[in-house]
């Protein structure tokens, strides 16, 4: 069984889907601490200038606060900045509409807990993409609670019954192959060969949110993009 752990993200860039198209199981690892101008609850979209930051509002936060206990502050006015950015950027990209329609049926959810709408939408952009993966969340089955590091995902591993566990390419510097191999599994790395469709012109600015790759590329298309990865031993 090949797993994926992965903190959850704010519709992600492309080669986080690449993670869950490998994965059979992926671990949504929401019990650690929330780190600020990280990628939770922000992302970058197209604009003509430049990526362009947009950001889901919580309630404030304390230095040690977990992912899973955040809160979102009332979603009304963000949504609609949030659409009217969208709009501006994407109204003549040809899958404008479908994209925006998916967008507003994920953000109906009705939640104040950040890490739900995060994981809903996580799994409402795998059914769009045909994406099929078993998702846990380390925050309702309490994982291997007690370590830190590289031995609490060996042990969520452990748990999980994994054969191969699979991180994405920067975390190489984070675990040593040999210490999966002693407890007879098998470490490998995600790398994505990256994106090279067309945004408007010929100037491509990758590394932008999956909704960049939806909105100019047919769920078929995307998927042979999300597929566009290679698998590095560790």
């Amino acid at each position: 069984m090949n797993l994926v752990i992965m903190q959850p993200y704010f519709f992600p860039y492309i080669g986080y889907f690449s993670l869950f198209d490998v994965a059979d199981t992926f671990v949504i690892y929401d019990d650690v601490n929330y780190i600020k101008k990280g990628w939770v609850n922000r992302n970058n979209f197209f604009s003509q200038s430049g990526p362009q930051r947009f950001t889901l509002p919580i309630s404030k936060v304390s230095q040690n606060a977990k992912i899973c206990d955040l809160q979102l502050l009332p979603l009304e006015e963000s949504k609609i900045q949030f659409f009217k950015k969208l709009s501006h950027a994407y109204t003549k990209a040809p899958h404008y509409l479908a994209v925006m329609a998916l967008l507003a049926d994920i953000f109906v959810c009705n939640t104040r807990v950040l890490a739900d709408f995060l994981v809903n939408a996580l799994v409402r952009l795998n059914d769009y993409l045909g994406i099929t993966v078993d998702i846990v969340r380390s925050s309702q089955c309490q994982l291997g609670a007690r370590l830190l590091g590289e031995e609490r995902i060996i042990d969520i591993a452990k748990s999980l019954h994994a054969e191969k566990y699979i991180n994405a390419i920067g975390g190489m510097h984070l675990y040593s192959g040999s210490a999966f191999q002693e407890h007879g599994m098998t470490l490998q790395f995600l790398k994505h060969k990256g994106t090279d469709y067309w945004q408007f012109s010929d100037i491509h600015t990758p590394y932008l949110s999956i909704i960049d790759v939806l909105m100019f590329n047919s769920p078929d298309d995307a998927i042979r993009i999300v597929k566009n990865y290679e698998l590095i031993n560790g």
